[in-house]
């Protein structure tokens, strides 16, 4: 069974590992905006003037080698949330999803 999923740009890691197997098995309908593309397991490290710098550890492919590491993993349909549909608390990825 096709199922739809709706992802934006807050989408990371784990979340994107999820859609990833539904997306190569063209299970899924990919609907919002391009995902993060952030494969997860940061490593940390202090800088000397006492900050800290992060950076994604680890590399994720589909099993075919296609990457979205720093890309996101694309949408099928692309609807991008406005700031009006925000302020008039309208979700138009769901209300395309629902229709």
């Amino acid at each position: 069974m096709k199922v739809k999923i709706l992802q934006n740009r807050m989408i990371y890691s784990s979340a994107e590992n999820f859609i990833i197997n539904f997306d190569n098995n063209k299970r899924a309908l990919l609907i919002g905006e391009n995902t993060a593309g952030s494969t997860g397991q940061p490593a940390w490290i202090k800088l000397k003037t006492g900050g800290m710098f992060m950076v994604t550890a680890k590399r994720v492919e589909y099993p075919n080698g296609k990457i979205h590491h720093n890309i996101g993993i694309k949408p099928d349909v692309f609807i991008q949330e406005k700031l009006e549909d925000k302020i008039n608390n309208v979700d138009s990825v769901l209300n395309f999803a629902l229709s």
